[in-house]
């Protein structure tokens, strides 16, 4: 009898080593969210105080870009329509289409890309940058964003989207690659691109601009009280377990005492 109590001590003892690692792993993991939620609400006060500061007016782009990102900035210059690039595989609302990016040559030479916004694209390998382009000068009003940093190198297949005239440029892309935008490009690409604002009275045409960022705080705090529900689960029920085992075996001990 004592050598069973002793195999049921030593489960137990491993059951709540067990039960003790799963709670504070959980712990962890929830304490984990929690700092990334708190660094989101950094970045996000951060961004939103830099949309906040007054309009930063460019007519060429300058050397140093740091703390540019997220600027509101106003630029000037003429669009290069056989310059634009179809990034395919986007949808706005629901709907199956493509994001235009379109140079804005600027006065000393050097150009910048606008994202221009959504335009609904069934065939986006048959996009006319020029049909959504307006000519001469114009004044744009954007955030200055910066192009993402890419990973997997080679996943883009060489060569594919190359227009019809068969000059080598590239039109139709999957992803940014400013790297390689950058190399069949006539004259030099600003390291940043300017994400157009939507006008203050939306007109009934394409592309549509896409408006600023969200700045919420994301799924952290949601992830968070999951793993610590798992932790607090787990400690609750294997306690459960141990009063219910021991319930059973009084039980037992109480019938076999009867019986003799």
């Amino acid at each position: 009898m004592e050598k069973r109590s002793s195999r049921l001590s030593a489960g137990v003892i491993a059951g709540t080593l067990v039960v003790i690692l799963v709670a504070a792993v959980c712990a962890r993991l929830g304490v984990w969210q929690l700092d990334r939620r708190a660094e989101r609400l950094a970045r996000n006060e951060a961004i939103a105080a830099r949309m906040a500061l007054p309009p930063l007016t460019l007519e060429s782009i300058p050397a140093d870009t740091t703390g540019l990102v997220y600027r509101v900035a106003e630029v000037v210059g003429e669009y290069d329509a056989s310059g634009g690039i179809i990034l395919a595989g986007r949808s706005y609302q629901g709907a199956t289409g493509a994001y235009l990016l379109v140079p804005l040559r600027l006065a000393d030479g050097t150009a910048i890309l606008v994202h221009r916004g959504w335009l609904p694209a069934l065939d986006p390998g048959k996009v006319d940058p020029a049909e959504y382009t307006p000519a001469g000068q114009v004044e744009v009003r954007g955030l200055l964003m910066a192009y993402p940093e890419l990973r997997g190198a080679g996943a883009e297949t060489e060569g594919a989207g190359a227009d019809a005239a068969g000059d080598g440029f590239r039109r139709l892309w999957y992803r940014m690659d400013v790297e390689r935008w950058r190399r069949q490009s006539p004259y030099p690409l600003a390291p940043l691109y300017l994400q157009q604002l939507p006008d203050p009275v939306p007109a009934d045409r394409f592309p549509v601009a896409l408006p600023a960022p969200v700045l919420d705080e994301g799924p952290h705090l949601g992830y968070a009280i999951q793993w610590f529900s798992f932790g607090l689960i787990a400690l609750v029920g294997w306690v459960i377990l141990l009063i219910r085992r021991q319930d059973r075996a009084a039980a037992r001990t109480g019938r076999a005492a009867t019986h003799r």
